[in-house]
């Protein structure tokens, strides 16, 4: 387990805490992850198993058997960045298992008895871990790789490339992606701030926080529609007094600061006889019968109150 992934890591962001802080880990709470970065409470020791000596052992063999064929140049080697967080004490980390400098390609790689099968979605954890380390600004990513090696019952260390599936995708083809995990650290680093500020709330009393933000920007918008729905009600009226003005005086059309204003004419309503089909008698008998099944109904036809066409002059927007 390498030092640069483990150590003093209240103090930074790295690519291994992004399952928890979406919320998708199996192993931590997002809760829990802010509490370790606000230095609540201690990060939970990393305890080495026989699972993750086994993945230290095997990533350079893999790794060493993806670098056949390929050019010094886009050989994939170990790498790892810092950079600060804006608006944030925290800093971001990551070690790469595999970057190819000249074809900016990202490589990670994963031992596991978790076969998901040939989507890469699949592997939502280890997709994020992935896209944070893409989506740094230096040096921008373009194409990441991930290797999953089905780990043997007996953890036998000999490489078996029948037991590595590889996949491969483009950072363009993740903007969905990108935008959540974006938005979600940006959220993170905010509610991170509010607990180093308040480290006795609760992780409930940090959701009714979110929940009473979330609601008091609903009903702002809740109470700007109401305001536009009494306008435009106040707005019909206006344009309902002013068409039955024109109607009484006889007025078609004239311009008004700088508008065309247009009386369109009402149409009353009104009852019309038309010819309908008759599903029932038409299921009843036979096509060649299908004249009998036409019976005439009265049906009544929509009006339409008088109304005025209102058109900006230069480009401006019509209002009906």
């Amino acid at each position: 387990m390498q030092k640069t992934v483990i150590e003093h890591r209240e103090c930074y962001l790295g690519g291994s805490d992004i399952p928890a802080l979406l919320g998708i880990s199996k192993y931590k709470t997002r809760f829990q992850l802010l509490k370790e970065k606000a230095q609540i409470v201690p990060v939970e020791p990393v305890f080495v198993n026989k699972a993750i000596e086994y993945g230290v052992t095997m990533e350079p063999k893999i790794r060493e058997y993806l670098n056949i064929g390929r050019s010094e140049a886009n050989m994939f080697k170990e790498w790892k960045f810092e950079r600060p967080l804006e608006g944030s004490t925290l800093r971001a980390r990551g070690h790469l298992d595999g970057y190819a400098a000249a074809s900016k390609v990202c490589l990670e790689i994963k031992t596991t008895n978790d076969y998901r099968g040939a989507d890469i979605r699949a592997y939502e954890d280890y997709l994020f871990q992935m896209l944070f380390y893409m989506d740094q600004p230096r040096p921008r990513l373009k194409t990441g790789i991930l290797a999953v090696y089905e780990r043997p019952d007996d953890y036998n260390e000999t490489f078996e490339p029948e037991r590595l599936h590889v996949f491969s995708f483009e950072l363009s083809e993740m903007k969905p992606e990108i935008k959540r995990l974006r938005a979600e650290i940006e959220k993170f680093l905010a509610d991170l701030q509010y607990m180093i500020c308040n480290p006795e709330k609760s992780e409930i009393e940090l959701l009714n926080m979110e929940l009473k933000t979330a609601s008091e920007n609903v009903l702002a918008f809740e109470k700007t529609i109401a305001e536009l729905k009494e306008k435009e009600a106040e707005f019909k009226a206006l344009k309902e007094e002013l068409a039955g003005l024109m109607v009484q005086h006889g007025v078609k059309s004239f311009e008004a600061g700088g508008y065309q204003i247009t009386l369109i004419d009402e149409i009353p309503e009104s009852t019309e006889t038309v010819k309908e089909c008759d599903i029932d008698a038409l299921e009843l008998f036979f096509p060649d019968a299908a004249a009998e099944c036409v019976q005439e109904v009265e049906k009544k036809k929509a009006g339409r109150r008088a109304a005025v066409r209102i058109t900006k002059r230069k480009g401006g927007a019509d209002h009906d």
